[in-house]
């Protein structure tokens, strides 16, 4: 029996109670703190990422924050942490800490995507504030809910796209907004950039094949709970060490860059504002996913992939392709090469790692990875009077001054969710390998049944978003 709420539901209740829901956008909790009283953190999944977060414990001060509670599945991988802190307590089961721990004031969880919607849901229901690392969530549905959820229980909340803070970041995004790029109509992200080789991408190479057999479950890992929701099977050392080659678990590089590289063109372009566009036609926010792929992939992720968004109009903002670009730059050499601001340059922007590119009447920018490092052309835009009081902040500090009720997120899940959900759609794209169209205010596929079902999944009994 699926152990979900459906999509139908959800989107109907959200429906019927939408239009006086109040939000207020990371208010925090509902106490009070001293001046420079720290927030007490726990911290779910300390291995791997969460060893970032650990580290920022062990900091002088704390980074404003100290840490009440570990929670981890795997007591190995933990075992640094727990060192470090010998003093907080240690759950295995995220729920158990949360049933338990009465002074927690936000979690932070860093687990791998494939249960961090369901760590985040219950902390989130039980009246935490959250900070997510990206991708947020694995599929589509997913994200759609962590918003609904933030804005329901009014908790802070902040994905992990440290760039977005920065203040260059927001210079980029202040100057987009503000018009001096003229009308942008053309937007490419990329992911695994190279120097393209030869007119055509080369094979994308053969489908993963998921691990066989059985073996014993080693006696520091609780092998059901790192599950979670996922469909059950038994150990296999590759599925828990090679996760990330499988579409049951990763989510490939939408998710481990393109969080970071697409989100200021999918800011600064204000595309998060067709999530809450009902009063317009159906047919104008509605949101087109052309996918190129060089082969079928159902169990794993090809070896490149082009992914293009026809994404409407956002009010007086045009409509605009968003075009995202991994492991082959065939394509976007082809779109951007010719341009004067870049075919000069070596090593290009998409030549190197990941990046945006933005084309408008008026100008040109391209960013790298994080956002923060940029040039714009004509040049002297960079100059512009209006980007001199902008500013930025920490990642991790801005989330714990929401708490604390002083300011927003600028990557709270009003914004990360759609951001998050924008991308996995690509990854469904590239499962169903055909064109589909996605309702961005009721997170429906009206014209592919393929892509409609692989928005969401059934999760095993006992687990629920």
């Amino acid at each position: 029996m699926s152990q979900r709420i459906t999509r139908r539901s959800f989107i109907r209740k959200a429906a019927l109670g939408g239009a006086g829901l109040l939000i207020l956008r990371n208010s925090g909790s509902a106490r009070t703190y001293q001046a420079n009283e720290k927030v007490g953190v726990a911290i779910v999944g300390v291995a791997g990422r969460g060893s970032w977060f650990v580290s920022l414990l062990a900091r002088k001060g704390g980074s404003g924050m100290r840490g009440v509670a570990f929670c981890d599945v795997d007591n190995k991988r933990a075992a640094k942490a727990y060192g470090q802190f010998p003093d907080v307590p240690r759950y295995a089961d995220f729920r158990v800490m949360l049933d338990k721990q009465k002074d927690i004031d936000g979690v932070i969880v860093s687990t791998p995507e494939f249960s961090r919607a369901l760590i985040m849901a219950a902390c989130m229901k039980a009246g935490k504030p959250v900070f997510g690392e990206k991708p947020l969530t694995r599929l589509p549905y997913e994200s759609r809910v962590m918003r609904e959820l933030a804005r329901k229980h009014k908790v802070a909340t902040q994905m992990g796209n440290q760039g977005s803070s920065r203040r260059t970041f927001q210079q980029a995004k202040t100057l987009v907004q503000a018009g001096l790029l003229g009308d942008v109509t053309e937007l490419h992200v990329w992911g695994g950039g190279n120097e393209p080789k030869g007119e055509q991408p080369p094979s994308g190479g053969r489908d993963a094949k998921p691990p066989s057999g059985s073996e014993p479950v080693p006696d520091y890992l609780k092998w059901g709970l790192w599950l979670a929701g996922a469909a059950q099977r038994d150990y296999n050392e590759q599925w828990y060490k090679g996760w990330r080659r499988y579409r049951d678990f990763g989510t490939s590089s939408l998710g481990w860059g393109a969080p970071h590289s697409a989100a200021l063109p999918f800011m600064a372009a204000k595309i998060h504002e067709l999530w809450d566009a009902a009063d317009v036609p159906i047919d104008k926010r509605s949101i087109r996913i052309v996918p190129r792929v060089p082969a079928a992939y159902t169990v794993g992720f090809p070896r490149w992939e082009v992914v293009r968004y026809e994404v409407p109009a956002r009010g007086k903002l045009p409509p605009l392709t968003f075009t995202w670009h991994k492991g082959a730059m065939h394509f976007i050499e082809k779109a951007l090469g010719d341009y004067p601001e870049w075919r000069d340059k070596r090593p290009k922007p998409w030549w190197v790692h990941g990046g945006s590119a933005f084309v408008g009447t008026k100008g040109k920018l391209n960013a790298t990875h994080y956002g923060d490092k940029w040039d714009v052309y004509p040049a002297e835009l960079a100059d512009a009077e209006l980007l001199k009081n902008v500013s930025g902040d920490g990642h991790e500090r801005q989330w714990l001054n929401a708490i604390r009720g002083k300011g927003q997120t600028v990557s709270g899940f009003d914004v990360s969710g759609p951001l998050n959900e924008f991308l996995m759609l690509g990854n469904v794209a590239t499962l169903v390998g055909q064109p589909f169209t996605f309702d961005p205010v009721t997170g429906e596929v009206s014209d592919n049944d393929a892509a409609r079902a692989a928005l969401s999944q059934d999760y095993r009994d006992g687990w629920s978003l």
